[in-house]
């Protein structure tokens, strides 16, 4: 029997949401009957931060009409109306697959988590225990547990300690490998290089936790390593090369003359913002208050899990106030979206600032590298008064966040800074970005200050 099927015994209604109005809580509920009687099981995560504490959930143009309230605060509560609103769906559609997923525990009103959802290091963990019942020597076990340790801290800096099995990408391991590279030291500081033994070995060590979490643990789960990462993917970091400060302008004009607008926009965001391309694509426009010029980033919609308010370069908020000023835009719509236009051949997606569908990165990854590989060489062969910026196995979209980063080291940002607006949890893993900013030294002093002479 499913868990839908015995779920169902506990007659679950609709969840529905509920407001009190004593203390202005929102909640979401659902009834449920045990044992004869009537239960309800609720959930407010979110709905009731001070951000959205307002002396009146519901306004109406009357009030503004009436002068009771301003337009502007009119806009400015209907746009936390909507926010609060998303909120309470999402926590809805959360309760509805539970009942369809997860056994619920109706004396402690739990829905408990099912094998695929649990964290990703709770498998490293059960996976040692594994090893030590088989009786591994203790000089094995202290390896796997060195291993086990080396990725935990990696998780722990890109704030993924606690991402669930079900979650994890090759890309992931893509990332730890390459991180390796970049932070030498976190692997063995009497080490001044990191051998191709050395990463094969590791990358045999996770292959086979994910054999026992897929044989052993039974768990009908796509294995992210058993094809293997090759040398390039997991070694050859210099794709993402910085370019240089003088250059930034002139690799922007070059991406729109020679590539396309949206091309150059994608760039731009990157490099203003520092955040992925694949956070980025799933930007809406409810997310970004223009008026304090901040987008506020969900936990769901980033790497590392974990909400970010992140205020936005002027220049980004003057390209998306003009868009919004010349186009209609909707609530809903993507940052870097599209639209299906009619064509000679039925139709063609057309890639836009605010678009009714949800784009992807790779859609921009392969527009750079059509960019890249066949529009900028052509360019420069037929202009040789170009800059000559981009090179083929060297730059990259998402080199632009390491342009990015460079860039505010080259202006004076310390490592704490830049972290507040990348979203990581501590600035060793700002290394593998900062890896192109090269500190310029001061100017020797002339003469030594007198005070110093009378010290001699």
């Amino acid at each position: 029997m499913d868990i839908l099927e015995i779920n169902k015994k506990y007659g679950f209604t609709e969840p529905k949401l509920s407001i009190e109005k004593k203390t202005n809580t929102w909640y979401v509920y659902v009834n449920y009957y045990y044992n004869g009687k009537r239960h309800i099981f609720k959930r407010k995560e979110g709905l009731n931060k001070a951000y959205f504490s307002v002396t009146k959930d519901t306004f109406t143009k009357d009030d503004v009409k009436n002068k009771r309230i301003s337009k502007k605060e009119f806009d400015h509560y209907s746009k936390l109306l909507d926010e609060r609103n998303n909120i309470a769906n999402e926590i809805k559609e959360t309760i509805k697959k539970w009942i369809a997923t997860r056994e619920f525990d109706p004396s402690s009103k739990i829905f408990y988590l099912v094998s695929n959802e649990l964290p990703l290091l709770d498998y490293y963990s059960k996976y040692l225990e594994h090893k030590k019942k088989e009786k591994r020597s203790e000089g094995t076990i202290t390896q796997y547990g060195s291993k086990i340790n080396l990725f935990k801290i990696y998780l722990e800096s890109e704030k993924l300690d606690s991402i669930k099995v079900n979650e994890v990408t090759k890309q992931l391991y893509i990332d730890y490998l390459q991180g390796l590279k970049i932070n030498k030291a976190t692997v063995n500081e009497s080490k001044k290089d990191v051998s191709s033994n050395w990463y094969n070995d590791l990358l045999n060590f996770h292959r086979m936790v994910w054999n026992y979490i897929i044989d052993v643990k039974d768990l009908d789960l796509k294995h992210p390593l058993k094809k293997g990462i090759s040398a390039k993917d997991a070694q050859d970091i210099e794709i993402h090369t910085a370019i240089p400060t003088e250059y930034i302008e002139e690799s922007f004009k070059q991406l729109e003359e020679y590539g396309s607008e949206i091309l150059k926009l994608y760039c731009e965001f990157i490099f203003y913002t520092m955040h992925r391309g694949d956070t980025l694509v799933q930007l809406q426009f409810k997310e970004i208050d223009l008026e304090a010029g901040i987008i506020h980033i969900p936990a769901r919609k980033i790497k590392t899990k974990s909400k970010v308010d992140l205020k936005m370069n002027p220049y980004l908020v003057t390209v998306i106030k003009q868009y919004v000023q010349d186009n209609e835009v909707k609530c809903d719509d993507y940052l870097f979206g599209y639209e299906f236009v009619n064509s000679v051949r039925n139709q063609k997606k057309r890639y836009k600032l605010f678009g009714s569908r949800k784009s992807k990165r790779d859609d921009y990854t392969g527009k750079f590298d059509h960019f890249i590989d066949i529009q900028i060489p052509k360019a420069y062969k037929g202009n040789s008064n170009l800059a000559q910026i981009f090179k083929k196995g060297k730059n990259s979209s998402y080199g632009y966040k390491h342009t990015g980063v460079v860039f505010l080291r080259e202006e004076g940002w310390t490592s704490d800074q830049i972290i507040e607006l990348t979203g990581h949890k501590d600035k060793e893993i700002l290394k593998w970005y900062e890896r192109d900013f090269k500190p310029k030294l001061p100017e020797f002093p002339e003469t030594i200050k007198p005070n110093r002479l009378n010290m001699i």
